[in-house]
């Protein structure tokens, strides 16, 4: 009899586990549903996927050894480059299969957390509630609908591998249960350096749920003692996982100062990134309790009012007390608190990577820890004070659908480039990123004077935004008015003297305003900041071509080819130009070169049929 009952325990539990499972996979499709069909955001996903040469190349050795020497995108994740190889070697650019691949990371994200926790702490209820939490928060739909942040998504997955791989070491010590651990984590560190924190986070573990630290509480007047173990051991043999993380964030480091993104302590001082990250802290909690007015980019205020710095300031030392006094009668809220405060750490803007005040990508994992307190804390109270089971359920019900409808709304505004940045525009204040980005997607359109519009609320915001008075200058040169494109040209090259592209520009403008010598001079000192400046280069060769200096314009000509060896138009100038110096073979050979590159280019066919009808004709003549 008993060990039927036994048997019919573990039916039950694993019964209510699968439901709980599948409740979490229903309720993540029934929340975003609404994911992007047809769209990439044009912030980072070209860089990513759908420009990015080597991700549509493929898996090939070259490739390969391009993720893992690369710090293409301020970063070293090989493992996300070969996500997004995998995604478009199956699916090409089509969008909706990409976010689908997204939102199938999330939904694993999701439930290997319910199973990570369940594991651990052996209580139902609430693993099941920190999971489905994590799964429709609508915190998270940046990182669930922007492509880019694939890296969140995979870094996720194997933090959460790792942690079951380091609880499976806990209960069973050696070395073939320490290296999976390791491999593992390191991986999480391939996919995204914040995990730097994890062997911190695995020593709150062992204090809870996993109770390797002695600590003595009372429940009913009843001590209770829990396991010791030396506190110098298990941070010894967390240092190979230490070194890891070391490494990693040299390397992150390293690829963000060369990638330019790293931020003076002249640009933000240290009073500054000290007074957003306490205020961050506690808007980030205020977000996931009201998580309303949600933006893709969250711009510095003009300034940090210090009685909002200071009640911050107070309400995390109040907290960080609380937590310290009641770690023996509630030591997952310590933990809880730390997972939160530790894991934002790298991108709480101590060290400030671009200019974000904040961003709600940055919170996938550090809210499990204020998830844990919700959960267990709710447990303590209902085991404390007896309160009916009804009334939890009723309110963690309707906890859920608030947030999932609130997803299901969040998600919508990820469907393209203009509505994602009309509505940050409308939610933040004084945003010249998302005025900036609106412009550009209204441009795309061809409404060239509203994207002006919006250029200019930009550059009133931060008139020093290079690539805003950049963007101005090119719809002012669509619009034919150059004078006003080289006013904004000439501003840029005040911000940044050697701006290649700043040069081409001016020199584009000057062109068509016949200054053909200033536009020469610009193109020169585009192509001496960079060399490889192909269309610098071109529009060189078009201008020594009018100006008969044929052998000049070959030269530059023969440098837009060794750029880009199937650029047609390159070719087919160098038949033209071959062609004026009597060079009749070499005219052809590049008029064919130009075909071949390019067999719609119908004006480099037509090149070539005439000079070889008037060849054979020569030919009929002798």
């Amino acid at each position: 009899m008993h060990i039927r009952d036994k048997k019919s325990t573990i039916r039950i539990l694993f019964r209510s586990e699968f439901i709980i499972c599948m409740f979490i996979i229903i309720a993540v499709f029934a929340a975003y549903w609404q994911l992007p069909k047809n769209s990439f955001i044009s912030f980072d996903d070209d860089i990513y996927v759908t420009k990015n040469i080597h991700v549509q190349a493929g898996f090939s050795l070259e490739n390969i050894k391009w993720a893992f020497t690369t710090f293409h995108a301020f970063n070293w994740h090989p493992v996300v480059w070969f996500s997004h190889m995998m995604d478009y070697q199956l699916f090409g650019l089509n969008a909706s299969m990409h976010h689908l691949m997204s939102l199938l990371f999330h939904i694993t994200n999701s439930v290997l957390l319910f199973i990570v926790l369940r594991s651990m702490t052996n209580t139902l209820w609430p693993s099941a509630f920190v999971a489905v939490l994590f799964a429709v928060h609508p915190l998270h739909v940046e990182s669930v609908a922007w492509v880019s942040e694939r890296k969140d998504l995979l870094s996720t997955l194997f933090l959460l591998l790792t942690t079951l791989g380091y609880y499976r070491y806990v209960k069973k010590k050696g070395i073939e249960n320490y290296i999976p651990v390791f491999l593992l984590y390191a991986l999480g560190l391939m996919s995204k350096p914040m995990l730097v924190t994890l062997p911190f986070v695995f020593l709150l573990f062992d204090l809870w749920p996993i109770q390797r630290i002695k600590i003595s509480y009372y429940i009913q007047n009843k001590e209770i003692k829990i396991k010791k173990e030396k506190i110098s051991y298990l941070i010894l043999e967390k240092i190979p996982l230490f070194i890891l993380s070391a490494a990693s964030s040299v390397i992150t480091f390293i690829a963000q100062k060369e990638g330019g993104i790293v931020q003076s302590l002249q640009e933000f001082p240290l009073k500054i990134r000290l007074a957003n990250t306490f205020i961050s802290y506690i808007r980030y909690i205020g977000k996931m309790f009201i998580p309303v007015d949600l933006a893709f980019y969250y711009p510095y205020p003009a300034d940090f009012l210090t009685w909002k710095v200071l009640i911050a300031l107070l309400i995390m030392i109040f907290i960080t007390i609380f937590a310290i006094k009641k770690v023996k009668a509630m030591p997952f809220f310590l933990v809880g608190w730390l997972w939160y405060v530790g894991t934002l750490i790298p991108a709480i803007g101590l060290v400030q990577v671009a200019t974000q005040s904040m961003a709600d990508r940055y919170t996938y994992i550090p809210l499990i820890g204020l998830f844990i307190i919700i959960a267990w804390g709710s447990k303590t109270f209902y085991d404390t004070y007896h309160c009916s089971s009804k009334l939890i359920t009723a309110v963690s019900a309707i906890v859920i659908i608030v947030f999932m409808s609130l997803t299901w709304k969040q998600v919508r505004y990820w469907e393209n480039d203009i509505q994602l940045y009309s509505h940050d525009v409308k939610v933040t204040i004084d945003n010249p990123l998302s005025n900036y980005h609106l412009g550009l997607a209204i441009e795309k359109q061809g409404k060239i004077e509203e994207a002006i519009r919006y250029y200019t609320e930009a550059v009133r915001i931060k008139p020093d935004f290079l690539r805003v008075r950049n963007s101005l200058g090119n719809a002012f040169v669509k619009l034919e008015k150059y004078e006003d494109a080289i006013i904004h040209y000439t501003y840029a090259l005040t911000l940044k003297k050697n701006y290649a592209d700043g040069h081409f520009n001016l020199g584009f403008a000057f062109m068509h305003l016949g200054k053909t010598e200033d536009a020469v001079r610009q193109y020169k000192r585009a192509i001496e900041i960079d060399k490889d400046h192909a269309d610098a280069h071109y529009n060189l060769g078009l201008i020594m071509s009018r100006q008969q200096h044929y052998r000049r314009a070959v030269a530059h000509f023969i440098e837009v080819i060794r750029i880009n060896p199937a650029d047609a138009e390159a070719l087919n100038n160098l038949g033209n130009l071959f062609l004026r110096m009597g060079k009749t073979n070499e005219a052809i050979h590049y008029y064919q070169k130009a075909v071949s590159a390019n067999p719609n280019y119908e004006v480099a066919q037509q090149n070539l049929d005439v000079i070889l009808k008037q060849m054979n004709s020569n030919k009929i003549q002798k």
